[in-house]
């Protein structure tokens, strides 16, 4: 556990940071320079594969709704993009890697063509209709979805616990819920524009 964080903020590490690490680390191998779009850049994924992407020299543009605008700035973004405004599709702007962090909105046909060639589409959450997908593009497209569960490794959490204590990596939290309030966290959790993290307090 990172020093300099509260138990509710370290919460959010084992699976928001570690899902960004492990997507934009070990399965698009991130360079320095690289164009990263991230959609869903304020939640509990999102606001760390900002940060992620920053650390290893991306440039990062965030797609978020206009509440949430000032907080990803925040977090390190070079871009953000208003969904509830704009369509970045039709800006003809391509990028190295797409990054989906929102669940139930994988839509690789939408957004293959603003994918550089040879990009990368991470399909964070992503089900089998994805992965049928994948294996196709692969096939006739190099424009490439990826997905895939993050493995659990010692290591990546000392990783984390580095970039943490140095001050690479922000871990915010928005609301933390009791035990009691558990199906109240749910519906916040799916329902809500967040502003980070959403933690449950046992």
């Amino acid at each position: 556990m990172p020093g300099n964080l509260s138990f509710a903020e370290a919460a959010s590490i084992p699976y928001g940071a570690h899902t960004a690490l492990y997507f934009l680390s070990d399965r698009a191998r991130i360079k320095f320079g690289q164009n990263v779009l991230i959609i869903g850049a304020s939640g509990g994924v999102g606001m760390f594969a900002v940060q992620v992407a920053r650390y290893y020299g991306g440039e990062v543009t965030g797609v978020c709704g206009a509440s949430n605008i000032e907080f990803i700035r925040l977090l390190g973004t070079n871009n953000v993009v208003n969904y509830q405004e704009e369509d970045f599709t039709t800006y003809g702007k391509s990028y190295d890697l797409i990054m989906e962090v929102v669940v139930g909105q994988i839509s690789f046909a939408k957004y293959r063509n603003s994918l550089k060639p040879v990009g990368l589409y991470l399909a964070v959450a992503g089900g089998i209709g994805d992965m049928f997908i994948a294996m196709l593009t692969m096939m006739f497209c190099n424009r490439t979805l990826v997905f895939g569960t993050p493995p659990n490794r010692k290591g990546d959490l000392i990783f984390l616990k580095e970039l943490i204590e140095a001050g690479h990596i922000k871990t915010p939290i928005d609301r933390v819920f009791s035990l009691e309030q558990t199906a109240e966290a749910h519906h916040y959790f799916e329902n809500a524009k967040r502003k980070g993290g959403v933690v449950m307090s046992v």
